[in-house]
C-alpha cells in the first residue's frame, strides 16, 4: 500500500507587508482579467475552487507556499482586485467573528450586477449551505472561520517594452533580448502556465514560489523589480490596442511551455 504524502503547514502570525499586498492586488487584477478574457468567468471561478490552482496562484503572487494565511490573504487581495465592471465578478468575504457578513454582502453585490431576485435567493441559499457544511456537517469541533463566495453577472458561483512586442519562438531567442534575464523569464513563464497551462501542471504549487519569491524569504525574498515587470507586462497585455493585446497573449502562450524545461523531473 502506497504511503500518503504529507506537508507541514506551520501557523504564520503577523500581516503581509504593505509593499507586497499592493503588488499582489495589481498582479491578481491583471491575471484575473487575462483569464476571464481568454476563457470566461465560469472557468476563472472553477480555477479558484481548485485548491491546487488556488495555492499555486497564492505562490505566484509572492505568498509562501506553506503559509497558514494564504487562503485568507489571497481572498482579501482578490476582494480588492476583482472589479464587477472589469471582470464581471463579485466577491463576498467574511472572516472570524464577521464570517457571516459574507451573506449580508451578497444581495448588495448581486444588485450591482443586475441579478434577479430569484438569482439572489439562489446565491444566498448556496452561501448558507456552504457555511453549514463547515459549521455543522464536518463535526470537527470548529465553527466557520472564513467564508467566501464569488459569483458572476449570470449568477454562476464558486466557493474557496521590446520583449512584449515580439513573439519569441524558443528559449534562446527570448534570452537574447537585451535586458531580459533568467528571473524575468522564469516569473513570466510561471504566470503564463497558471493562465494557459494544463491542469496537470498546477499539481505542484510550490514551484510557483519561484516566480517572485515569498514574503518570508522562501525560496528567496520577494524580488520587487521582477514583480513590477510582471505587472507591467500583464497590464500592457490587457490595456493595449487590439493587435498589441493579441501579440502579447500569443507570447504568453509560448512562455507557458518554458516551465516544462525549467522544472523537469529527472
Amino acid at each position: 500500500m502506497q504511503k500518503a504524502s504529507t506537508i507541514n503547514l506551520p501557523l504564520h502570525t503577523g500581516h503581509a507587508s504593505a509593499y507586497l499586498v499592493h503588488r499582489m492586488i495589481r498582479l491578481s487584477h491583471a491575471m484575473s482579467k487575462v483569464i476571464v478574457d481568454e476563457y470566461g468567468q465560469t472557468e476563472f471561478l472553477r480555477r479558484l475552487s481548485d485548491p491546487l490552482w488556488f495555492q499555486a496562484f497564492g505562490c505566484v503572487l509572492g505568498f509562501d507556499w506553506h503559509s497558514s494565511g494564504v487562503t485568507t490573504v489571497v481572498a482579501g487581495v482578490l476582494k480588492q482586485a476583482l472589479k464587477p465592471d472589469v471582470h464581471g465578478i463579485s466577491m463576498a468575504v467574511g472572516k472570524g467573528k464577521k464570517s457571516t457578513s459574507a451573506k449580508a454582502d451578497v444581495p448588495l453585490l448581486a444588485e450591482k450586477l443586475g441579478l434577479s431576485s430569484a438569482k439572489i435567493d439562489s446565491l444566498l441559499h448556496a452561501s448558507s449551505m456552504a457555511a453549514k457544511v463547515d459549521s455543522a456537517a464536518l463535526q470537527d469541533g470548529y465553527s466557520l472561520y472564513h467564508h467566501v463566495i464569488l459569483f458572476d453577472e449570470r449568477g454562476d458561483w464558486e466557493l474557496f517594452k521590446r520583449i512584449y512586442d515580439i513573439q519569441p519562438r524558443n528559449y534562446e531567442e527570448l534570452l537574447s533580448i537585451r535586458g531580459v534575464g533568467g528571473a524575468t523569464v522564469r516569473a513570466l513563464s510561471l504566470i503564463a502556465e497558471l493562465i494557459y497551462g494544463a491542469p496537470a501542471s498546477w499539481n505542484d504549487p510550490v514551484k510557483y514560489s519561484f516566480a517572485h519569491g515569498g514574503k518570508d524569504g522562501v525560496p528567496y525574498p520577494v524580488a520587487r523589480k521582477v514583480y513590477d515587470e510582471s505587472i507591467h507586462y500583464l497590464c500592457g497585455a490587457i490595456e493595449g490596442v487590439e493587435i498589441e493585446r493579441e501579440e502579447r497573449t500569443d507570447a504568453m502562450k509560448k512562455l507557458a511551455k518554458f516551465t516544462e524545461r525549467m522544472f523537469q523531473t529527472p
